[in-house]
């Protein structure tokens, strides 16, 4: 086949096709990415989930050991929210065991994961979590200044139960800071934002006014406390006087019995996140190890992908010019190839040459352009490529067919009319075939001209006037003399 203009474009653009599916090879053997993002996820979230069963069931060690395993995923997945979930979990189980440090430590990141999120009911939550944790372990002044702050935005929102809980929890802040003026005025607009304040609001404003030396207010207050909710009084007030009882002692055994269990289950869940990191740490080591080498492989695979492409694309650029330069040869001599014979008919011959002049003239200045341009590869290309593209033009020109068909009948007496009508059956190429057959072109033109090679040229003509001979045509010697 006659090689077109657009030849080398299109090599090109499937060297880089194939320079595309190489890089996507080479990436395919590092890592498999396909589902990989989902397939993180719903690992993640079951880690998430035994957590939390775990937590529940106070396997606290081996709790959090799956929300360190979640945390992994949800890092390389850049979930924030999800993140900020797990540290409020990993949170929680500090002060089951009253490590209030790592609790305050774990809330505060889930606070800032929350904040980057920008989910704003998300980062209420996270900012009544660390206020909280703050005063459980015991920085009160920020405890005041968090639940003030979440206190004002629930009151914004309309969130009354958020509101509730802030404004108790200031509070309680305010008292353990004995700032018990500030404490009275934060539980008298409790009072009115609470539909039934609890016996602990009514000791807490009890404790605050008499702290303030305002008895009468304090016994008021305790009065509201009946004797089974004494557990939540922290003071006693028999007449006038304030002694503390017993009832605090009973109240504090158990706490302290929970926080001598909660100081060793402590130090076990300290040493195995200590194991945790670790193994971690050695797991990190061998995977930078494993990667370093695959990596090294991947370049070594990627640098013999790109010399094999470069001398795939070097042969395959020789060869281009190569063959353009005998395409060349070719179309310079192109008004020689397409001369019709002497003997022929000479007004045929004369009509021919007319019918190809303007078009045969424009190819020939393109050849003799072609070859001032000596080592400019890339002009020589565009010629090349406009020579091939008028050739292609021409072979695909309907009208100049039809043109030489009345010339051929005009001064061969309806030779090719009388043609198409004894052979009705033949195929399009095959009457333009024996067209050219009959102005005299050489095979070499007839090879330009229908875009095939030589060999293909021969054997086609062959075969043309071997299905002539074979016909039942009666004057079909009539159509046979015109290839001799």
């Amino acid at each position: 086949m006659f090689l077109g203009g657009h030849k080398l474009i299109e090599m090109k653009q499937s060297l880089k096709h194939i320079l595309f599916l190489s890089v996507l090879l080479i990436i395919s053997v590092s890592c498999d990415y396909e589902n990989k993002e989902e397939n993180m996820r719903v690992e993640m979230t079951s880690f998430y989930s035994l957590g939390m069963t775990q937590s529940d069931s106070g396997e606290y060690a081996a709790s959090i050991i799956s929300f360190f395993n979640a945390e992994k995923l949800a890092k390389e997945l850049d979930d924030k929210l999800f993140l900020g979930e797990i540290y409020r979990s990993v949170s929680d189980i500090y002060s089951k065991v009253y490590n209030s440090v790592e609790a305050q430590n774990y809330s505060r990141m889930s606070y800032d994961c929350f904040v980057g999120s920008e989910k704003t009911d998300y980062i209420n939550r996270g900012l009544e979590h660390l206020a909280n944790a703050y005063f459980n372990n015991k920085d009160y002044s920020n405890s005041i200044a968090l639940s003030g702050q979440l206190a004002e935005i629930a009151s914004v929102k309309s969130d009354t139960l958020l509101q509730q809980r802030a404004t108790r929890l200031l509070a309680n802040s305010y008292i353990q800071s004995n700032k018990y003026n500030e404490a009275k005025t934060t539980l008298l607009h409790l009072m009115d934002i609470v539909d039934t304040p609890t016996p602990e609001d009514y000791s807490n404003l009890s404790l605050s006014y008499f702290k303030l030396g305002q008895l009468d207010s304090a016994n008021i207050y305790r009065k509201h406390i009946a004797d089974d909710d004494k557990l939540y009084l922290v003071i006693n007030l028999p007449g006038k006087g304030f002694t503390r009882t017993e009832v605090i002692e009973r109240e504090d055994k158990p706490f302290i019995q929970d926080s001598l269990r909660g100081q060793i289950v402590n130090q076990y869940l300290a040493q195995t996140v200590a194991n945790y990191h670790i193994y971690e740490d050695y797991k990190a080591e061998t995977e930078l190890r494993h990667e370093r080498n695959s990596k090294i492989v991947i370049i070594l695979i990627a640098v013999i992908l790109i010399l094999s492409l470069s001398g795939f694309y070097y042969l395959h650029t020789k060869a281009y010019r190569k063959e353009m330069e005998m395409k060349m040869l070719g179309a310079e001599n192109i008004r020689n190839i397409l001369n019709v014979s002497e003997n022929d008919c000479g007004m045929l011959k004369e009509s021919v040459n007319q019918l190809f002049e303007e078009k045969f003239k424009y190819i020939d200045e393109l050849c003799n352009t072609y070859y001032i341009y000596q080592g400019s590869t890339s002009e020589k290309a565009k010629i090349y490529s406009n020579v091939i593209n008028s050739i292609s033009n021409l072979r695909e020109d309907k009208k100049t067919i039809v043109e030489l068909e009345r010339f051929v009948d005009k001064y061969k007496s309806g030779l090719m009319s009388e043609f198409r009508s004894a052979y009705p059956e033949m195929k399009p190429e095959d009457y333009q075939l024996f067209l050219y057959v009959v102005v005299k072109f050489s095979s070499r033109a007839i090879s330009i001209l229908i875009g095939e090679s030589l060999p293909v040229v021969y054997n086609r003509k062959s075969r043309l006037k071997r299905e002539i001979m074979q016909s039942s045509y009666e004057n079909k010697e009539h159509f046979l003399k015109e290839f001799a």
